[in-house]
């Protein structure tokens, strides 16, 4: 009699603990014996439909809680399941007894007697509005990344680990055409490059961004050269997939940075002409600067930068970076090109810039040729980027974590039911 008493107790523990945590899942259990029309629910389902423990409507009247517009669907699932024996596993929206809309997740499956005839259908039942508005809140997300994506003007690609195309913004789209997604990215490669063992490092898990040029054919026959910025992406157990890469169309730069270079005594009127900003620098001052170089500084005339330290208008946490860079290019030592920093204009506004400096020779003496980019969108796209990563990652994270919830949970109904000697009700 002890022996038995303890088992009872278990029980009613186990019991106890199952109700607690439908309480904090907010999911219980129903079922209908179809020959008296009535569907029993547990506790958590009468909180859900804020109605009294013990309440137990009648079939048309449970399907009266449901919202107007999912009513018919109801009553045709359960229909196929009660005659047909056709399970399902749907979410709707029911109106709670005080008129309150929310969404529930509700499954059903037939029971059959020993001659296979169905008697009764049961299920599970869970509130899952909160779950509900994390997806909107991921659809938003989704549709506000891609719509700020596409106003990037640079080429945004992504390819997977086979550098097969998976995803381009609209720039890619109108370089390479409707169709590029399922190529490979060597498709588009002009004669023999050393692309794919630039970027192996990305596919061994390197986490650092890879910079290179690539001659590549667009959409309309073209060859053009692309300036690419390559990064490793990863799903969120930390393997690597694949990668995401920027690019910007070189062409004209580079022609202009070899028509300066061989032809000094043409530079101004093609420098003038350009739509780079363009300055040079020698002995730590700026000796040049086209008028594209004017506005983006939003200085006056030349005469506010010619002669003046090129350090005046990069900003101070950058400013020893570029600095050592410029110093090491002029020494002849190796130095890294086409980097990013930050300057400030003379009216205080913060812009990141990209850099491509090259040596030549200055009224006799050796100078830097530089290529200022304005990147200043491209840099804000990135941080909106892995500030949307991190919150799709969230609610990845929340969604994968409800769903092993409901599998443990299922799997303690199935012990309590065992316990009670009844069958199973949830395939695990």
């Amino acid at each position: 009699m002890k022996q038995s008493g303890k088992n009872n107790r278990n029980l009613q523990d186990a019991y106890e603990m199952l109700k607690n945590a439908g309480r904090v899942a907010k999911f219980g259990g129903w079922y209908v014996l179809l020959n008296e029309n009535h569907c029993y629910w547990s506790d958590e389902v009468s909180a859900i439909h804020e109605k009294p423990t013990g309440f137990s409507p009648k079939v048309q009247d449970a399907i009266l809680f449901y919202a107007p517009e999912w009513r018919e669907r109801i009553t045709a699932l359960f229909a196929d399941c009660a005659q047909k024996g056709i399970s399902y596993d749907e979410e709707l929206e029911i109106l709670t007894s005080s008129g309150k809309r929310v969404w529930v997740r509700t499954n059903g499956e037939a029971v059959r007697d020993e001659n296979g005839v169905i008697y009764k259908v049961q299920g599970g039942f869970q509130e899952i509005t909160e779950q509900k508005k994390v997806e909107q809140k991921f659809r938003e997300l989704m549709k506000r990344h891609k719509t700020f994506i596409d106003t990037v003007p640079d080429i945004i690609m992504e390819v997977d680990r086979s550098k097969i195309y998976t995803w381009g913004n609209k720039a890619g789209y109108e370089f390479f055409g409707d169709d590029v997604i399922g190529k490979e990215a060597s498709y588009y490669f002009e004669g023999d490059q050393a692309v794919y063992e630039k970027v192996e490092p990305l596919f061994k898990g390197k986490e650092d961004v890879i910079y290179l040029e690539s001659y590549q054919r667009r959409k309309d026959g073209k060859i053009r050269l692309l300036a690419w910025w390559c990064k490793v992406y990863k799903d969120t157990d930390g393997n690597t997939i694949g990668a995401i890469s920027s690019a910007r169309d070189i062409t004209e730069k580079k022609e202009l940075e070899n028509s300066l270079i061989k032809s000094e005594e043409k530079y101004r009127q093609l420098v003038n002409n350009a739509m780079e900003t363009i300055v040079v620098a020698q002995d730590g001052l700026l000796k040049f600067a086209n008028p594209i170089a004017l506005s983006l500084l939003e200085v006056d005339s030349e005469d506010d930068l010619i002669n003046k330290p090129f350090i005046t208008y990069i900003h101070p946490e950058d400013a020893r970076m570029v600095g050592e860079n410029y110093q090491r290019r002029m020494q002849l030592e190796e130095v890294k090109n086409d980097y990013e920093f930050r300057i400030v204009s003379k009216k205080g506004k913060l812009k990141w810039v990209e850099i491509h400096a090259s040596l030549f020779e200055w009224e006799g003496k050796r100078a830097t040729l530089n290529f200022l980019t304005d990147v200043t969108l491209r840099k804000e796209a990135e941080i909106e980027l892995k500030k949307k990563v991190s919150e799709l990652q969230e609610t990845n994270s929340l969604m994968v974590n409800r769903e092993l919830r409901m599998i443990e949970l299922k799997k303690e109904v199935n012990e309590l039911l065992k316990a009670f000697g009844k069958d199973e009700k949830y395939e695990c």
